[in-house]
């Protein structure tokens, strides 16, 4: 279950420390996004469904920089939930921002409508080199 959240938008500042607790994924050399895809799925249904949403972002740190970093979006998905005994499909070409460069940490962050959702999700990120 992903419980990262980054403010109403998503892309509030991160900490240093935020930035490396993410779990993110280090980008080995520059290249342009191709496409997203997998399965999600969200708690709540009847009157406790609302809308969730995934965003992917990078972040790109710098060697001994201090104080926070505003993440870019690469792209965001949104749907409704139905309960975790239904799938959401995930397939994306199109993105914010395509290109990522040597360095960049990809990170995730969640949204829901209603507190107490879970957003559970596995996708793949293609990148071309």
């Amino acid at each position: 279950q992903h419980t990262v959240s980054n403010g109403s938008t998503g892309l509030d500042a991160l900490t240093v420390q935020e930035q490396v607790w993410t779990g993110g994924h280090v980008m080995p050399r520059n290249g342009i996004l191709k496409l997203w895809q997998g399965w999600a799925t969200c708690s709540g249904t009847g009157g406790g469904a609302g809308t969730c949403t995934i965003m992917i972002m990078k972040v790109s740190p710098a060697n001994a920089a201090d104080g926070t970093k505003t993440p870019v979006e690469l792209d965001t998905i949104t749907f409704t939930s139905d309960g975790n005994d239904t799938s959401f499909g995930i397939s994306e070409t199109a993105f914010e921002e395509e290109s990522v460069t040597a360095g960049d940490v990809i990170i995730a962050a969640i949204k829901t409508e209603n507190t107490g959702q879970g957003v559970y999700f596995n996708t793949t990120l293609e990148v071309e080199f």
